[in-house]
Protein backbone atom coordinates (compact mmCIF):
# COMPACT_ATOMS: atom_id res chain seq x y z
CA UNK A 1 0.00 0.00 0.00
CA UNK A 2 1.26 3.62 -0.93
CA UNK A 3 1.49 6.27 1.59
CA UNK A 4 -1.29 8.41 1.78
CA UNK A 5 -1.68 12.01 3.35
CA UNK A 6 -4.39 13.68 5.59
CA UNK A 7 -5.00 16.47 6.29
CA UNK A 8 -8.36 16.24 8.58
CA UNK A 9 -10.74 18.90 8.52
CA UNK A 10 -8.06 21.01 6.94
CA UNK A 11 -6.57 21.93 10.61
CA UNK A 12 -3.30 21.83 9.67
CA UNK A 13 -1.59 18.38 11.14
CA UNK A 14 -0.52 16.37 8.22
CA UNK A 15 -0.29 12.91 8.72
CA UNK A 16 1.03 10.66 6.03
CA UNK A 17 1.42 6.84 6.59
CA UNK A 18 0.85 3.80 4.64
CA UNK A 19 -1.04 2.26 7.20
CA UNK A 20 -5.23 2.42 7.37
CA UNK A 21 -5.64 4.81 9.98
CA UNK A 22 -9.52 3.89 10.53
CA UNK A 23 -11.54 6.61 11.56
CA UNK A 24 -9.05 9.68 13.20
CA UNK A 25 -10.20 12.52 15.15
CA UNK A 26 -8.42 15.47 15.28
CA UNK A 27 -8.85 18.46 17.80
CA UNK A 28 -6.47 21.84 17.73
CA UNK A 29 -6.32 24.09 20.80
CA UNK A 30 -4.74 27.27 20.85
CA UNK A 31 -3.45 27.57 24.78
CA UNK A 32 -0.14 27.06 25.85
CA UNK A 33 0.98 23.71 27.55
CA UNK A 34 2.02 23.04 30.47
CA UNK A 35 6.25 24.00 30.61
CA UNK A 36 6.15 26.09 28.24
CA UNK A 37 4.84 25.52 24.13
CA UNK A 38 3.70 27.36 21.62
CA UNK A 39 0.07 28.41 21.21
CA UNK A 40 -1.10 25.30 18.94
CA UNK A 41 -1.37 21.37 20.18
CA UNK A 42 -3.32 18.62 18.53
CA UNK A 43 -4.86 15.71 19.57
CA UNK A 44 -4.64 12.85 17.04
CA UNK A 45 -6.28 9.69 17.82
CA UNK A 46 -6.79 7.43 15.17
CA UNK A 47 -8.96 4.14 15.67
CA UNK A 48 -5.26 2.09 14.59
CA UNK A 49 -2.84 3.77 16.20
CA UNK A 50 0.02 1.46 16.81
CA UNK A 51 2.92 0.36 13.94
CA UNK A 52 2.16 3.22 12.26
CA UNK A 53 5.37 4.36 10.50
CA UNK A 54 3.46 7.45 10.15
CA UNK A 55 5.07 11.25 9.06
CA UNK A 56 3.21 14.58 10.94
CA UNK A 57 3.76 17.84 9.49
CA UNK A 58 2.69 20.01 12.24
CA UNK A 59 1.44 23.51 10.66
CA UNK A 60 1.60 26.43 12.43
CA UNK A 61 1.00 30.63 12.19
CA UNK A 62 3.74 33.11 13.20
CA UNK A 63 1.11 34.92 15.34
CA UNK A 64 1.23 31.72 17.76
CA UNK A 65 4.75 31.65 18.54
CA UNK A 66 5.21 32.72 21.76
CA UNK A 67 8.21 34.34 21.89
CA UNK A 68 9.63 30.68 21.03
CA UNK A 69 12.68 31.07 18.55
CA UNK A 70 10.90 30.12 15.48
CA UNK A 71 14.40 28.32 13.43
CA UNK A 72 14.84 25.92 16.51
CA UNK A 73 11.21 24.84 17.02
CA UNK A 74 10.61 20.94 18.24
CA UNK A 75 7.81 18.71 18.41
CA UNK A 76 6.61 17.58 21.50
CA UNK A 77 4.39 14.57 22.51
CA UNK A 78 2.14 13.72 26.00
CA UNK A 79 0.77 10.82 25.94
CA UNK A 80 -1.05 11.94 29.04
CA UNK A 81 -3.40 14.74 27.79
CA UNK A 82 -0.17 17.53 27.82
CA UNK A 83 0.92 16.43 31.73
CA UNK A 84 4.04 15.31 30.52
CA UNK A 85 5.84 16.17 27.59
CA UNK A 86 8.61 14.03 24.96
CA UNK A 87 10.94 15.75 23.29
CA UNK A 88 10.61 14.09 19.57
CA UNK A 89 12.55 16.19 17.43
CA UNK A 90 11.62 17.23 13.45
CA UNK A 91 12.73 19.83 11.23
CA UNK A 92 11.21 23.52 10.87
CA UNK A 93 10.63 24.97 7.95
CA UNK A 94 10.37 28.67 8.48
CA UNK A 95 9.32 29.69 5.38
CA UNK A 96 6.34 27.31 5.07
CA UNK A 97 5.44 27.77 9.33
CA UNK A 98 5.76 23.74 9.43
CA UNK A 99 7.61 21.52 11.41
CA UNK A 100 7.88 17.44 10.06
CA UNK A 101 8.57 14.23 12.01
CA UNK A 102 8.77 11.01 9.91
CA UNK A 103 8.65 7.26 11.59
CA UNK A 104 5.94 7.79 14.28
CA UNK A 105 4.28 4.65 15.33
CA UNK A 106 1.52 6.16 17.33
CA UNK A 107 -0.38 9.81 17.56
CA UNK A 108 -1.40 11.10 20.90
CA UNK A 109 -0.84 15.34 21.79
CA UNK A 110 1.41 17.22 19.82
CA UNK A 111 2.62 20.56 20.69
CA UNK A 112 5.95 22.56 19.57
CA UNK A 113 8.46 24.56 21.29
CA UNK A 114 12.06 25.90 21.72
CA UNK A 115 13.50 23.86 24.31
CA UNK A 116 16.66 25.87 25.76
CA UNK A 117 15.18 29.72 25.78
CA UNK A 118 17.58 31.20 28.09
CA UNK A 119 17.01 35.21 27.14
CA UNK A 120 14.11 37.61 26.37
CA UNK A 121 14.97 41.23 25.18
CA UNK A 122 12.79 44.38 24.44
CA UNK A 123 13.52 47.05 21.75
CA UNK A 124 12.44 48.33 18.82
CA UNK A 125 13.92 49.24 15.73
CA UNK A 126 13.11 52.79 15.10
CA UNK A 127 12.94 52.45 11.26
CA UNK A 128 10.14 49.84 11.70
CA UNK A 129 8.31 51.00 14.59
CA UNK A 130 5.02 52.79 14.19
CA UNK A 131 3.83 55.17 17.37
CA UNK A 132 0.43 54.78 16.67
CA UNK A 133 -0.09 50.93 16.80
CA UNK A 134 2.92 50.72 19.04
CA UNK A 135 4.34 48.03 16.92
CA UNK A 136 6.66 47.43 14.05
CA UNK A 137 5.08 47.68 10.69
CA UNK A 138 7.12 43.95 10.11
CA UNK A 139 8.87 41.42 11.73
CA UNK A 140 12.22 40.77 11.15
CA UNK A 141 15.37 38.72 12.25
CA UNK A 142 18.23 40.20 14.72
CA UNK A 143 21.29 38.86 15.60
CA UNK A 144 21.68 39.51 19.29
CA UNK A 145 25.37 38.72 21.04
CA UNK A 146 26.19 38.28 24.91
CA UNK A 147 29.90 39.78 25.61
CA UNK A 148 31.95 40.00 28.54
CA UNK A 149 32.39 43.29 30.60
CA UNK A 150 36.02 43.80 30.12
CA UNK A 151 38.32 44.47 27.51
CA UNK A 152 38.28 43.43 25.41
CA UNK A 153 34.72 42.64 25.54
CA UNK A 154 34.98 38.88 24.05
CA UNK A 155 31.53 37.82 22.38
CA UNK A 156 30.24 34.97 24.65
CA UNK A 157 27.60 33.48 22.57
CA UNK A 158 25.38 34.80 20.08
CA UNK A 159 22.09 34.17 17.93
CA UNK A 160 19.66 34.94 15.01
CA UNK A 161 16.13 35.19 16.62
CA UNK A 162 12.90 37.42 15.54
CA UNK A 163 11.66 40.48 17.20
CA UNK A 164 8.35 40.16 17.22
CA UNK A 165 6.59 42.97 15.63
CA UNK A 166 3.19 43.37 18.74
CA UNK A 167 5.30 42.27 21.68
CA UNK A 168 8.73 44.28 20.41
CA UNK A 169 10.41 41.49 22.36
CA UNK A 170 13.28 38.87 21.19
CA UNK A 171 13.39 35.29 22.51
CA UNK A 172 17.06 33.78 22.72
CA UNK A 173 18.86 30.49 22.64
CA UNK A 174 22.25 31.32 24.12
CA UNK A 175 23.47 27.36 25.01
CA UNK A 176 26.91 28.13 25.74
CA UNK A 177 25.93 30.89 28.48
CA UNK A 178 27.23 30.41 31.85
CA UNK A 179 26.39 32.45 35.40
CA UNK A 180 27.74 35.82 34.82
CA UNK A 181 27.76 39.93 33.94
CA UNK A 182 27.34 40.55 30.33
CA UNK A 183 26.93 43.34 27.82
CA UNK A 184 23.47 42.22 25.05
CA UNK A 185 24.39 43.34 21.94
CA UNK A 186 21.95 43.92 18.88
CA UNK A 187 23.10 43.88 15.44
CA UNK A 188 20.34 44.35 12.33
CA UNK A 189 21.04 45.07 8.52
CA UNK A 190 19.45 48.19 8.76
CA UNK A 191 19.39 49.51 11.99
CA UNK A 192 22.17 51.43 14.51
CA UNK A 193 24.60 48.45 16.45
CA UNK A 194 23.17 49.11 20.49
CA UNK A 195 24.59 47.83 23.46
CA UNK A 196 23.03 47.43 26.84
CA UNK A 197 23.60 49.71 29.83
CA UNK A 198 27.49 50.30 31.13
CA UNK A 199 27.74 48.02 33.63
CA UNK A 200 26.21 45.01 31.70
CA UNK A 201 23.32 42.72 32.98
CA UNK A 202 23.53 39.75 35.37
CA UNK A 203 22.17 36.40 34.37
CA UNK A 204 21.85 33.30 36.60
CA UNK A 205 22.25 29.95 34.85
CA UNK A 206 19.22 28.08 34.55
CA UNK A 207 17.09 31.29 34.69
CA UNK A 208 15.87 33.39 31.91
CA UNK A 209 17.38 36.91 31.16
CA UNK A 210 15.14 39.96 30.37
CA UNK A 211 16.32 42.94 29.30
CA UNK A 212 14.49 45.80 28.38
CA UNK A 213 15.68 48.86 25.87
CA UNK A 214 12.42 50.41 25.63
CA UNK A 215 12.19 51.10 29.75
CA UNK A 216 14.39 54.19 29.61
CA UNK A 217 17.44 55.47 27.20
CA UNK A 218 19.69 54.66 29.67
CA UNK A 219 19.20 50.93 29.36
CA UNK A 220 21.39 51.56 26.25
CA UNK A 221 24.64 52.22 26.77
CA UNK A 222 26.29 55.56 26.38
CA UNK A 223 29.85 57.05 26.36
CA UNK A 224 28.41 60.82 26.09
CA UNK A 225 28.32 62.60 29.13
CA UNK A 226 24.56 63.75 28.63
CA UNK A 227 21.53 62.62 30.51
CA UNK A 228 21.25 58.94 29.03
CA UNK A 229 21.53 59.47 24.88
CA UNK A 230 22.47 56.69 23.58
CA UNK A 231 25.30 56.28 21.02
CA UNK A 232 23.64 53.75 19.05
CA UNK A 233 20.12 55.44 19.88
CA UNK A 234 17.81 54.10 16.45
CA UNK A 235 16.83 51.24 18.83
CA UNK A 236 16.35 52.81 22.41
CA UNK A 237 14.87 56.61 21.58
CA UNK A 238 11.41 55.89 20.06
CA UNK A 239 10.17 56.75 23.80
CA UNK A 240 12.79 59.09 25.07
Amino acid sequence: MLPSSLNVGGFGAILTTASNLGSTVINRGHTVQTGGSIRRYYDITPANNSGLNATLKFKYDNSELNLRPEAVLKLFKSTNSGVNWTNMGGTVNTSLNEITLSGLSSFSRWTADSSGVNAVVNFAIQGYYNPSTNRLNMEDTVRIYLRQISLPYSIVDSTITLLDSALLKAACVFPNVGTGTYYIQIKHRNALETWSKIGGQSYTSGSTLNFDFLQTAANAFSGKSDSGGCIASEICNIRR
